[in-house]
């Protein structure tokens, strides 16, 4: 524990909080453009087909992968412009 004095010359560092989806440059939500429509399976205790895309992301040029919710993939195509927030499903691996 650092005392007064120690503390007059040198303040306490604050802990920096890391971004989880660097590409959204720590925005919530940002606009991308879809460069590949795919399936995947879970991992180990979970069994599925779970639909993701590649997505480009506008401002940042990263590409990401994103999941698609709901049931169908008939809505999202190829070069699609949608919009993308941060976080995935837990038991994909993508």
């Amino acid at each position: 524990m650092a005392t007064l004095r120690q503390l007059c010359f040198k303040s306490r560092i604050q802990k920096r909080r890391r971004c989880k989806v660097a590409a959204l440059l720590g925005a919530p939500m940002r606009k991308g453009v879809v460069v590949k429509m795919a399936i995947t399976t879970p991992r180990k205790p979970n069994s599925a087909k779970r639909k993701y895309a590649k997505v480009r992301v506008i401002c940042s040029k990263k590409i990401v992968h994103a999941h698609i919710p709901g049931q169908g993939l008939s809505f999202i195509q190829e070069y699609s412009i949608v919009m993308v927030e941060g976080g995935s499903p837990p038991d994909v691996p993508v």
